[in-house]
């Protein structure tokens, strides 16, 4: 049995600073540094909320809350900005601030206000459980009983609660009513008559929260994979789970391409999961935070919970058939990925503030027996690995965290006139739409939309999404043009002929620049000269039109960089009508002692220069053991309404002292699943630098 997988609706610690004594009696922000790092490209200033940490003890105590304010570089803004509400609860907001900056689309026209929620992130106490994440990567190898694996994930509670009780915090302060008093101390703080609050996942629940205690200065609200406060999470986790998991296996089925490639998908799901519980698999898992790797025994239920994590990312799901027989096949390369993300997210969570809240919130009003009457008929893999977690969670709230429950309201719809948008993904796990469906039910004034084929969170994940989104901000009450729905559709499923070939792979080698690039045996070769001979370009737009185009119309400085231009020519699926291309450069200006934060910085600028639909994001991973950031950016289609844009993913890439860029680029509306596809192959190609440098 694994560690407890995330099952929170979203996304180490050290000993937290005390609270302060309180100066008065009204809200204070405090301005200060921005502790994370950011893009020079955003205007951004910081500081901290100061409040009461116990709402009823007002001349008590105080919590500081870390904020970043980011101004929107529209030389006519709107003056009402968005306010960033995250998940969890606990999750950390400020760490990830470039990624939700650079996913979201608020910044257009508006400013964006992020905030770390009291107990989380940078704000001060931290609620933060280090001894849970010590636990999940130190037990990853280990066999126990059921009840072994309650007694472990007790322990550890305890030992957090111990710690943050002996730091003199007040765990019944950290409540959603308290949090959306410090969302109304915010806006009196900054001086704001109004704003728009956008929630995500449990953000949601705080924002229905604000809504309902202190409705005044909210302009309009967005609800993006809703968690009203009448649902009981835990006990609908494995039906939900279970729900989502059935509409994939039925969505292949009815795929001619899925099915074939993939036949009873269910039954070899059950398969690998009862192969993997008599014999488990060994495998290793990096973690990217500590730069080290872990020995796990993959049993069926590390096998579920891995499927899990891929559910709450709408770009993972289209893999997950793939997956299962990769697995099936005895190959869990995408599963070891996913695990070391499950193990990135438990250090982005604070385990305090989401046992403090959902402890007060949801166990209190959980019928004994209730989960196991919730999760009767699910699959029973399904039943196996989720249907325990939760029930040792609420034992855990009763014999280790013991705070006292919160009032029925907190049980309760909460009903409201403010103008509000709901968002939610058909595939979405742990929100599911039917939550969103139930929370309109008692927003007098809300326009609910359901997107095919997304996951948890819709925001970010279709352009689709974000115009509409941008749409309702311009006039809350008017419902929003949606025509754009009716472009996309379910998810596509990846086919083995998608993945990288077994063929044997090609050595490309560059004796100018002193490189080589193992290439795999089916990929097209272009060298760089032949960018610059018109008769190699016709014969190209001859053979391949579309990747012909593509490198005729390439900027000028692109084209002067270029050493290697390859594509993809397993033609061998008939729907796939636009080519994916890769260029991979050594990027010169790295021969010159401009650091790799340097580079990664300058190639994103320049990016950005070109005016993408909206700035590119950043992520850090390892390609082959080099460091890498992965840097996703889509220019729209020139009707800027259509969901469909041609979507690039860059690799920048430090092997020893050479630096190396990585460029692949597709239309989105061929391969929705592009940014998984590329990162797929990224991978498996080899960058070999040659010590024959000149």
């Amino acid at each position: 049995m694994p560690a407890t997988p995330t099952t929170s609706p979203t996304v180490a610690g050290t000993a937290s600073p005390a609270p302060s004594a309180i100066a008065d009696t009204g809200p204070r922000f405090d301005e200060a540094r921005c502790p994370f790092e950011i893009s020079e490209e955003y205007e951004v200033e910081c500081g901290y909320l100061v409040v009461p940490e116990d709402r009823a003890a007002p001349g008590g105590r105080t919590v500081r809350l870390h904020v970043a304010m980011f101004s929107t570089t529209n030389p006519l803004p709107q003056p009402d900005p968005v306010v960033f509400l995250n998940g969890g609860p606990g999750g950390d907001t400020l760490a990830v601030a470039e990624y939700i900056v650079q996913r979201t689309p608020f910044l257009q026209d508006r400013d964006l206000i992020l905030f770390d929620q009291r107990g989380t992130g940078y704000s001060e106490p931290s609620l933060d459980c280090p001894e849970a994440t010590e636990v999940l990567v130190s037990t990853l190898d280990e066999v126990h009983e059921p009840e072994e694996w309650h007694e472990i994930g007790e322990q550890a509670a305890r030992r957090c609660r111990d710690r943050l009780l002996g730091e003199e915090v007040a765990l019944s302060a950290y409540t959603t009513s308290a949090s959306a008093a410090d969302v109304e101390d915010l806006r009196r703080a900054l001086g704001y008559r109004e704003w728009n609050l956008y929630g995500i996942s449990y953000g949601t629940r705080l924002a229905l929260v604000t809504m309902r205690d202190h409705p005044e200065g909210i302009r309009s609200v967005i609800l993006d994979a809703a968690y009203p406060p009448e649902v009981d999470i835990e006990v609908g986790l494995a039906r939900n789970i279970d729900e989502v998991v059935v509409a994939i296996f039925s969505s292949c089925a009815a795929d001619t391409r899925c099915s074939r490639a993939y036949p009873r998908l269910d039954e070899v799901f059950s398969e690998v999961f009862a192969r993997l519980e008599r014999e488990p698999a060994r495998l290793t898992v990096l973690d990217l935070s500590e730069e080290t790797s872990y020995e796990v025994r993959l049993d069926g239920e590390h096998f579920a919970a891995s499927l899990f994590e891929m559910l709450y990312s709408t770009d993972r799901v289209p893999s997950i058939p793939r997956v299962i027989y990769e697995a099936r096949d005895g190959r869990f390369d995408a599963v070891a990925e996913n695990l070391s993300e499950l193990i990135e997210a438990s250090r982005m969570q604070s385990e305090g503030v989401y046992s403090a809240v959902e402890c007060a919130e949801e166990a209190p009003f959980v019928r004994p027996g209730a989960i196991r009457e919730g999760a009767a008929g699910v699959r029973p893999e399904i039943f196996q690995t989720f249907t325990f977690h939760a029930e040792s969670f609420l034992r855990t709230c009763e014999s280790v965290w013991r705070v006292p429950p919160a009032p029925a309201s907190a049980d309760e719809p909460v009903r409201s006139t403010i103008p509000t948008l709901l968002l939610a993904g058909e595939y979405d796990p742990i929100t599911p739409p039917d939550f969103a469906r139930r929370a309109a039910a008692n927003l007098e004034q809300s326009f609910l939309y359901e997107f095919p084929g997304v996951g948890h969170g819709v925001v970010g994940s279709r352009f689709c999404a974000d115009a509409l989104t941008l749409r309702f901000l311009r006039d809350p009450s008017e419902r929003p043009n949606a025509t754009c729905l009716r472009t996309l559709h379910g998810p596509r499923f990846l086919l083995p002929s998608d993945a990288p070939t077994p063929l044997p792979p090609k050595r490309y080698r560059d004796e100018v620049e002193g490189f080589e690039l193992d290439l795999p045996g089916h990929w097209l070769r272009i060298s760089a000269d032949d960018l610059d001979d018109p008769a190699a370009l016709d014969r190209l737009l001859q053979t391949d039109p579309e990747l012909g185009q593509l490198i005729r119309a390439a900027p000028d400085e692109l084209s002067a960089g270029v050493l290697l231009l390859a594509h993809d020519r397993a033609a061998n699926d008939p729907v796939t009508t636009a080519t994916p291309t890769l260029t991979v450069a050594r990027l010169i200006d790295a021969l010159n002692g401009e650091s790799f934060d340097a580079l990664v910085k300058d190639w994103v600028d320049w990016i950005d220069e070109s005016e993408p639909s909206r700035p590119a994001t950043k992520k850090r991973l390892r390609l082959d053991g080099h460091e890498a950031v992965e840097i996703v950016y889509r220019y729209p289609t020139e009707d800027r309404e259509d969901a469909s844009q041609l979507v690039y993913v860059d690799y920048v890439v430090k092997s020893g002292d050479d630096v190396f860029l990585m460029s692949f680029a597709r239309r989105e509306d061929v391969d929705p699943n592009a940014v998984a596809s590329f990162r797929r192959i990224a991978r498996t190609l080899r960058l070999l630098p040659s010590r024959a440098d000149p």
